[in-house]
């Protein structure tokens, strides 16, 4: 069975100017595989669980990943994982588990990884808005930048309120739909991760069940204000 991981804090700037592939599989982590998404522009990483993998307190949730000094290599923690290599060739560790991680499409781990749709199960309260409310219009002809200044990402750990829509297993429509909120759920903004959609910011966000996932700062609100990225109102 697998564990679930809880998440890494602060924020450290990746000392190398090398080339970085945009995608690590690491296969036969555990009872499941393991992919490594780099997001472009900020120091940040997310690793997903696929091929169904279920802890005793359900689906193993996403991962959010911190580059940490670390000379010429690679060097990325998040919760329990570590990363560490180079551009081509890395390795994943938790406890005493080591698996080796390649870049999307080179020999092996690609092939051990494929299937990449439906790795983390249903997150959120069935029944959301779904792809007709706020974060479709994004996904239909939206465009995503990554932007190193002005709202810079980071923890928050403020109280918020999703409008309803869907939830992703990372910072963006390209990742995977993981379930979706009820117009008025209440939720805490976790991470600012600097990703933007239309003006408005990607958060890493946690449910009231304790569940973790992704959604777009334009269905959400902050009541009382005071948080770029969101809504400016919740009324």
């Amino acid at each position: 069975m697998f564990f679930r991981y809880g998440l890494a804090a602060g924020l450290m700037a990746l000392a190398t100017n090398a080339a970085q592939a945009d995608v690590f599989l690491c296969p036969g982590f555990g009872d499941v595989d393991v992919r490594i998404t780099f997001l472009e522009g900020t120091n940040a990483a997310v690793a997903e669980f696929m091929s169904g993998a279920d802890t005793p307190s359900g689906p193993a949730d996403p991962v959010t990943m911190r580059s940490q000094p670390a000379g010429d290599g690679l060097h990325y923690v998040g919760g329990d994982l570590v990363l560490r290599g180079s551009d081509d060739l890395a390795e994943l560790t938790s406890g005493e588990r080591t698996v080796q991680c390649e870049p999307e499409g080179g020999d092996g781990a690609g092939e051990a990884s494929a299937e990449t749709s439906g790795g983390i199960g249903s997150v959120g309260e069935s029944g959301g808005a779904g792809e007709s409310g706020g974060e479709s219009g994004g996904e239909s002809g939206g465009e995503t930048t990554e932007e190193s200044g002005g709202d810079t990402p980071g923890a928050a750990g403020v109280p918020a309120l999703s409008l309803g829509g869907n939830l992703r297993a990372g910072p963006g429509v390209e990742f995977a739909d993981v379930g979706g909120l009820v117009r008025g759920a209440a939720i805490t903004l976790l991470v600012n991760t600097g990703v933007v959609l239309d003006g408005y910011t990607w958060w890493e966000i946690e449910q009231a069940n304790g569940q973790i996932s992704f959604q777009w700062g334009g269905v959400i609100c902050v009541p009382g204000g005071g948080v770029t990225g969101v809504l400016d109102s919740c009324e």
